[in-house]
């Protein structure tokens, strides 16, 4: 088994090394627009949805109180005919 052998770098080989600003953000910025794209997508879709389920909702229950008002109508009339 070799010895380990360490040396050291030099200033400049340490500078060289880190990833300029720029460049994370040329990477970066792409991939945030495109996840800001995705939960606007997301949050429109969840809206419409909703909306429609509202829509559903109120139209089963306007239904509901149409029955209960024809039933309620045929109560009357049943009695009224007795």
């Amino acid at each position: 088994m070799q010895p380990l052998v360490i040396t050291k770098q030099s200033e400049l080989e340490k500078v060289e090394a880190l990833v300029s600003k720029e460049d994370f953000k040329q990477f970066l910025l792409p991939v945030i627009r495109k996840m800001q794209e995705d939960v606007t997508s997301c949050t429109q879709v969840q809206r419409r949805v909703y909306m429609q389920n509202r829509s559903k909702l109120w139209k089963v229950d306007s239904l509901l109180i149409q029955i209960k008002t024809h039933v309620k109508a045929s109560e009357e009339s049943t009695l009224d005919h007795l």
